[in-house]
């Protein structure tokens, strides 16, 4: 994280370095003339590298926002809506690659059992703030690990939808929900059009 802020810090400072020399005038008249047309350019990144660079990272950012929205389609036109866009279906779903992250990481059962117990002896938490927490605590174990979150999630999603038909899917989530531990799909399979 703190290597996130000292670059963001640099770039800031690589831009305003960029904004003072042309304006003590190195590039002479046609530079000022130059600098009125950055805003409407679509090359203003070749006047202003650095300002690039920060346009560059706002677009990832609203490529993930672009993410999530793909993905929850994805899961409702493979699993169908009843489903997918069904919360207690979203939160098992989060939870079992949550505890799948644990043991990869190498914590024990028992650690993980004695956190669900302090938890669920607290009230619950505000729903955002919750998911926000979660996102940074990713983000925090990410860093630490030397894993960049946004390039896996980018190859996860890359990964699934490129994978077998619908049917592949389906049939995992049918066998979770025959041990109870989730939702039936509700999309309708090519071979016979039940639902």
């Amino acid at each position: 994280m703190k290597e996130n802020i000292d670059s963001d810090v640099l770039v800031i400072k690589q831009l305003l370095v960029e904004v003072r020399q042309h304006d003590s005038g190195d590039g002479g008249d046609d530079d000022s003339a130059q600098c009125c047309m950055v805003n409407f350019s679509k090359d203003y990144h070749k006047a202003w590298p650095a300002l690039g660079r920060i346009d560059q990272r706002l677009k990832n950012a609203g490529a993930r926002n672009t993410r999530q929205t793909d993905i929850l389609q994805w899961a409702n036109g493979t699993f169908g809506v009843a489903t997918a866009d069904n919360t207690g279906e979203r939160i098992r779903r989060f939870a079992e690659e949550s505890v799948e992250l644990a043991q990869t990481v190498g914590l024990e059962k028992q650690a993980l059992l004695d956190l669900i117990e302090h938890v669920y002896a607290k009230p619950a938490g505000n729903l955002a703030q919750e998911i926000g927490q979660v996102g940074v605590s990713l983000l925090g174990l990410a860093e630490h690990l030397g894993i960049n979150v946004d390039e896996e999630e980018r190859a996860e999603f890359e990964r699934i939808t490129s994978l077998p038909p619908p049917e592949h899917w389906q049939a995992r989530q049918n066998a979770k929900a025959n041990k109870g531990l989730g939702l039936v799909s509700t999309a309708e399979t090519k071979n016979n059009g039940n639902t």
